[in-house]
């Protein structure tokens, strides 16, 4: 991964946007289609339209634009005004989809996918530039003039011209980006799935544990809610190492037993505990938990559950 490349504030959303990225054709019209279209459209970046198989709503930003719908695949005369064509569909129609693109030349490609490499578009036509642009953040919701998309990093990869568009996007809507090494899509991916999808799953679990002992779902949300944003809070302000609180960075070893004592009836909810106590224990070491004190956490961690009267 280079280093990561910091957007020009003076630009985004401002009324003397430069246009040398642009005109961009938005193609397909999801949650993160419409996002990205509203974001180009008020960050001052020309759109040359926007199309999707089927009609679909778009932002009262976006009333000035070309709309396209209906087919297969956008219209030739769509493709002939852009000099970006993002894809933003799902990562199963990319490839099909970039196949039956009439491209002008010096076109630059790009797709949205996270998991996937600018080698899914396939060979392109003479002069054509392919990459990926993949905004790393969960749209939702559409943005608008009194709630913006929150802001979030760009990871690119492909070819130099097309990374140096992709910057050029990020960069004039006030996002910063980083360029991801050959190969490294797969890995960045799932940790981003861990980070985003991974902590509503989680979440879910601890929601369901609360119900196990009486507390309805509503009422077991609103006691967790402010525990979850404060923990994000934290790691707004501080590494993971020094984020971390709880049992096992302090080496409580004993609420730890009880811990997985409450669980033993819920194997999902125990392998989760455990897995993740695994990877703070990793956390602790870097604080400087003792290696006599890691033993101890690990046993406990991976020692079969016994019953114990607790009072």
């Amino acid at each position: 991964m280079t280093t990561t490349e910091r957007p020009d504030e003076s630009y985004a959303g401002g009324p003397n946007a430069s246009t040398d990225c642009g005109p961009v054709a938005i193609i397909g019209l999801g949650r993160a289609g419409k996002a990205l279209a509203f974001e180009f459209a008020t960050a001052g970046i020309p759109l040359a339209g926007t199309w999707n198989r089927t009609q679909r709503d778009r932002p009262e930003a976006l009333s000035g634009v070309p709309d396209y719908w209906g087919g297969s695949a956008p219209p030739p005369e769509l493709l002939e005004q852009a000099k970006v064509v993002l894809l933003t569909v799902a990562d199963d129609a990319i490839h099909t989809l970039a196949s039956q693109l009439q491209l002008a030349q010096d076109t630059v490609l790009l797709h949205i996918s996270g998991s996937m490499p600018a080698a899914v578009l396939g060979a392109p036509p003479p002069g054509t530039r392919t990459g990926s642009y993949h905004p790393l953040q969960s749209f939702s919701n559409i943005a608008t003039p009194s709630d913006p998309a929150p802001s979030y990093c760009v990871a690119l990869e492909g070819g130099d011209e097309a990374v140096a568009t992709g910057q050029a996007l990020a960069r004039k809507t006030g996002h910063p980006s980083v360029v991801l090494r050959p190969g490294a899509k797969p890995a960045y991916h799932a940790a981003a799935v861990l980070a985003s999808n991974g902590l509503v799953a989680l979440t879910a679990a601890a929601v369901r544990i609360l119900n196990s002992v009486g507390i309805e779902d509503d009422d077991a949300w609103e006691l967790l809610q402010p525990l979850v944003r404060g923990t994000v809070n934290n790691l707004d302000h501080a590494q993971p190492a020094d984020a971390l609180t709880g049992p096992i960075v302090r080496g409580d070893v004993s609420t730890v037993a009880r811990n997985l004592r409450a669980l033993e009836d819920d194997a999902g909810a125990t392998s989760i505990y455990r897995a993740l106590g695994t990877e703070a224990m990793r956390l602790a070491a870097q604080r400087g938990m003792s290696a006599a004190q890691l033993a101890l956490m690990a046993n406990a961690l991976v020692a079969p559950v016994e019953r114990a009267n607790d009072d």
